[in-house]
C-alpha cells in the first residue's frame, strides 16, 4: 500500500506547481510535448495533440516538490479498452520557472488488472506566463 499525502488546506494555493505548464520528455525525443494544469484544490489536467487528454490529482510532498497521477482512458472503435496510469514526482526549482521529476506509465485492463508498466522515465516543465498582446502584428503567410 502506497502513503499518499494528505493535501492541507490553503496548501496548494501557495505551492509553485500550481498553473500551466509545457511539458517535454527527454528520454523520449519523438514524444510530442504536452499541456499539463496544476489547479490549487489538487486537480491535475493534461492535453495531448492526439487528443487522448488526461485528468487526475496532485498533492504537496514538500515546499517545491509533489506527486500526481493521472489516468488515461483508452478508446479502441468507440469502446473503453482499459487506461494508463501515469504516476510522477516533481521539483519545482527555485525560480519557480521550471520543473523536473520522473513518471511511470501503467497499463490498466477493463476489469483493473495491471498490464505492464513502463518507466521510471524523465519529464521537464516549463511554466506557461501570461504575454501582452505584440504592439504590431504581421499576418501569416499564405501557404503555397
Amino acid at each position: 500500500m502506497h502513503r499518499v499525502p494528505v493535501l492541507l488546506s490553503g496548501a496548494g494555493a501557495r505551492h509553485p506547481l500550481v498553473g500551466a505548464w509545457l511539458l517535454t520528455f527527454p528520454d523520449e525525443p519523438g514524444a510530442s510535448p504536452r499541456l499539463n494544469s496544476y489547479t490549487a484544490d489538487g486537480i491535475a489536467l493534461q492535453t495531448h495533440p492526439a487528443g487522448n487528454d488526461a485528468q487526475g490529482a496532485w498533492a504537496p510532498t514538500g515546499d517545491r516538490t509533489a506527486v500526481m497521477t493521472l489516468l488515461l482512458l483508452g478508446l479502441e472503435r468507440g469502446a473503453t479498452q482499459g487506461m494508463g496510469r501515469v504516476r510522477a514526482a516533481l521539483e519545482v526549482d527555485a525560480a519557480g520557472d521550471a520543473f523536473a521529476g520522473s513518471f511511470t506509465l501503467e497499463f490498466v485492463a477493463v476489469g483493473g488488472a495491471s498490464r505492464g508498466e513502463e518507466g521510471p522515465l524523465r519529464v521537464e516543465g516549463r511554466r506557461v506566463r501570461v504575454e501582452p498582446p505584440s504592439a504590431q502584428t504581421t499576418p501569416p503567410a499564405a501557404a503555397p
